[in-house]
């Protein structure tokens, strides 16, 4: 299950974010940190902060999801929109990302599912530098393992 939620964390955050737009602010530093593993949802995410930063830019009030959904079709992203709406498996797992949810569930819910993700990328990350360290013992890689070691304890893992 790991390669599993590399990506499908991502999907539920982009799912949170096309369901509730008006968390964006409290959380764009994040989602401008997600990568999605598919090319046609990669469109959609990228499609989905240039609306809602020019929205921002703009100061205007947040959108609503109609509003949001409305334009991203109106680019011609319809089809994997729609496709990404119906994925079922993906509310299985953060029923916080339901459109009917209040928003301190949404924001709460994607404090926790970021945490978790950001654990699983780093324990990743370990991983990846402690392989490169047995390949090749320099100290360059050595410091570098250690640094996300000590990373890796300080979120409690």
């Amino acid at each position: 299950g790991k390669q599993k939620a590399e990506t499908l964390i991502p999907q539920i955050m982009l799912l949170t974010v096309l369901n509730h737009p008006n968390i964006y602010s409290y959380v764009a530093d994040e989602f401008h940190r997600l990568e999605m593993g598919e090319s046609e949802l990669e469109a959609l995410y990228h499609t989905t902060i240039d609306i809602l930063e020019t929205n921002l830019g703009e100061e205007e009030e947040p959108l609503d999801r109609d509003t949001l959904l409305t334009q991203i079709k109106a680019i011609g992203k319809e089809g994997i929109l729609t496709e990404f709406l119906s994925r079922d498996r993906l509310l299985v797992h953060a029923g916080f990302a339901r459109p009917a949810q209040p928003e301190d569930v949404v924001v709460e819910g994607w404090k926790s599912l970021w945490n978790q993700w950001a654990r699983s990328m780093l324990q990743a990350e370990l991983m990846a530098a402690r392989l490169a360290l047995v390949r090749d013992m320099t100290e360059e890689n050595e410091s570098r393992m250690l640094a996300l070691k000590r990373a890796a304890d300080e979120n409690g893992q």
